[in-house]
This record gives C-alpha cells, structure tokens and sequence, in this order.
C-alpha cells in the first residue's frame, strides 16, 4: 500500500519531476494542485481574504500555488507547511523575494509537537487543507493522527475563523472525525465535480462545477436546512447506492467555521 503520510515519497515525486521535463524548463518542480483549482474556492473564502489583517495557515499544500494565489488576493501573512522538504525548497526559492509575507516551513502538522511557527502565538482567520488529513488517514494510526492535526489546527485559528478542507471523501465518511472537535460554529458542505475522462477522450473541454453537497448530513441537518430555506426533514436523503460517492473527478469541500 502506498504510504502518502510518507514525506518521503513526496520528495522522491518532486525530485523526479525536476528531471523528467515536467517542470518549468529551469530545474524547478511542477506546479501541482489535488482535487480542484483555487478559482472554485476561491468564492467560499474571498470574504476572509478581505479581512484588514487577514492571515492564512495551508498545510499539505506541495508545489501547489494555491498560496501564492491566496497572498496575491490580499492575504496579508501566508504560512505554509508540508512535510516535504524538496516541496517546501521548490516553493520557497520561487517566492524568495516576489511575496515577503509568504513563510514556507518543513514539518508534519500531525507531529507533536506542532511545527514551530514564526510566531508560536499567532492565529489564523483562514486555514486551508486540500487532501492533508486524507493522507494521513492512510497511515498506521491514520484516525489518532488526523484527529490530533485537526485539533492541533483549531487551536491556532482565531474567532471567528474558518477552515477550508478538500477531501475525496464525501460527508458520511468524514464528519465523524471532523465532529472530533465538537466546537464547529457552522459547517457547509460542497462539491466540486470535474469533467469526467469518458467526456475528456472525446474531445470535451475540462471544466469543473461547485455546488451544494445534495444530501442531508446526519447530525448538521438544520444548519443545512437554515442554509437552503427548508425544514430539516425536507432534505434529500442520501440513497445507498449514491452515485456521486467516491466518483473520479468529485472532491468534498467542507468548510468548518470557528
């Protein structure tokens, strides 16, 4: 079984991609995004970004750009974190002088005990994770370790805050370990559904679509109903054999409000 908590697997990817001509033409790794672009997201959080002294922490990131796309928007401070070295060195030599309020450390967020922080004080109004707790749960102890991340997370966001998580998993797979912290003020449950390869070998353009997760999630039923103007008990149910569960191309958005 692939090891994605491994961060030595992530350094063997982006090492082997400088090499292979899937970089920039200069030695530098590719620019890697998981599950969906930042201009689908971006919606959901720009009325953070637009905070006077916005600052956001993103965990698990790579080589992605969906840092420097949060900070060019009007992040004031970005911090990022991931495992990986050769990631981290790949992102911290293209932002050197370009975004000084863009910090990129080395360390693993589930660790304990959290990667030092420039300031081990500060918190965050946004804080983003696209795919981190899904490798996680890959590892041994794959459920304590998200958990502790989770947690570890909450403690530094302010109030109000929000998280930002992208998963491939849907609502009923994840909310009992994101219940794990039980002071969630609001959560929204979206999706991001992708053109799907059948479409794509026929010549169809890549698009991607965000909507509404469609189904009642147990337990965050009225917060979904207050939402879309229903009674609880109005909400769809979800059927056993939904056919957009673990579909190729459908990424979970939850965003979690502190």
């Amino acid at each position: 079984m692939v090891a994605y908590d491994s961060a030595a697997l992530w350094d063997a990817r982006v090492s082997s991609s400088r090499g292979d001509g899937e970089g920039d033409g200069r030695g530098n790794a590719p620019d890697t995004d998981w599950f969906c672009g930042y201009d689908k997201l971006l919606p959901l959080i720009s009325h953070v970004l637009e905070r006077p002294r916005c600052a956001v922490l993103c965990i698990g990131t790579g080589t992605s750009t969906f840092p420097e796309q949060v900070y060019d928007k009007g992040a004031k401070q970005v911090v990022v974190v991931d495992a990986s070295a050769a990631a981290m060195d790949a992102v911290r030599s293209r932002n050197a002088e370009a975004r000084t309020g863009l910090t990129v450390l080395c360390g693993d967020v589930a660790a304990q005990p959290f990667p030092l922080l420039p300031q081990p004080t500060q918190r965050f109004d946004l804080v983003v994770d696209k795919g981190t707790v899904d490798c996680l749960l890959g590892a041994r102890d794959g459920w304590r370790a998200a958990e502790r991340a989770l947690r570890e997370l909450y403690e530094r966001m302010r109030t109000p805050g929000t998280l930002l998580l992208v998963s491939h998993s849907p609502p009923h797979e994840r909310m009992d370990m994101l219940a794990s912290v039980p002071h969630w003020h609001d959560v929204q449950f979206k999706m991001v559904t992708a053109t799907s390869l059948d479409k794509l070998v026929t010549g169809a353009e890549y698009t991607e679509e965000l909507s509404d997760y469609p189904y009642a999630v147990e337990g965050w039923e009225h917060m979904q109903a207050a939402r879309l103007g229903l009674k609880p008990e109005e909400l769809p149910r979800r059927p056993a054999d939904a056919g957009i569960e673990f579909a190729p191309g459908t990424a979970y958005v939850y965003l979690l409000e502190r």
